[in-house]
């Protein structure tokens, strides 16, 4: 256990000279200490309408519009969701769109 114990104090030390260089982030942001976001604004601004928005995002467009109308609020993975959307929209529609099984075709005869 002391071999343990001295490995991770080690690690530990590696980090903290990480951090000192700026090479490391100090802390971790968490998805509450995110701002919250005007959903209806950052899906108009992607120029989406309410249902193409709530597929891109795997959620129900009930949730969508409820978030819109300020029922209800995203929180955990969804705020952090938004984020990323808001910065890198083409990202998180390419991955949902790569993520989807595909439709097959019926040919008809």
């Amino acid at each position: 256990m002391q071999k343990k114990l001295f490995a991770d104090l080690i690690e530990s030390m590696r980090e903290m000279q990480a951090v000192r260089l700026g090479a490391a982030p100090t802390r971790v942001t968490t998805a509450n200490e995110l701002r919250a976001l005007d959903v209806a604004e950052l899906r108009k601004a992607a120029g989406l309408s309410q249902p193409l928005f709530a597929r891109a995002l795997g959620i129900s467009l009930f949730t969508l519009r409820n978030w819109e109308q300020g029922r209800r609020h995203p929180d955990g993975p969804a705020r952090v969701l938004l984020h990323v959307f808001k910065q890198h929209p083409e990202a998180v529609l390419s991955a949902v769109t790569a993520a989807r099984p595909q439709r097959r075709r019926v040919s008809g005869g």
